[in-house]
């Protein structure tokens, strides 16, 4: 993938095997094996602000959650607290997860027919 052609890149760079060329790097990298070379740059800008859209709020709702969860378990004197708050920061961010995919569905959608 783009991790070990990279790495073939830099230690070319640094001067390791120099004439010496890694089998199956010598071309450029064909369409299908980066899937995302196949989309227009609109697409690609949308993608990571959805991508960075879905860990902001997932993260932001496990803090709140956990924190809300182990708030009600403390006052009303639960003592699983610890399992109490693994919950609540496990479950809140699905449903984050699950809003910010519905409010993007349509396009989503459309974007993943094309890259099929």
């Amino acid at each position: 993938g783009r991790c070990s052609q990279a790495a073939a890149r830099m230690a070319a760079a640094a001067g390791g095997g120099e004439g010496q060329q890694q089998p199956g790097l010598t071309s450029p990298p064909l369409l299908h094996d980066d899937p995302m070379g196949a989309i227009s740059a609109e697409d690609r800008a949308f993608l990571e602000a959805f991508g960075r859209r879905i860990s902001m709020t997932a993260s932001g709702c496990a803090v709140a959650g956990g924190l809300a969860a182990y708030g009600v378990a403390r006052q009303l004197a639960w003592r699983r607290r610890g399992l109490t708050t693994f919950f609540g920061a496990t479950m809140t961010p699905l449903v984050g997860w699950w809003f910010v995919v519905m409010q993007e569905r349509e396009r989503v959608a459309g974007i993943a027919q094309r890259l099929q």
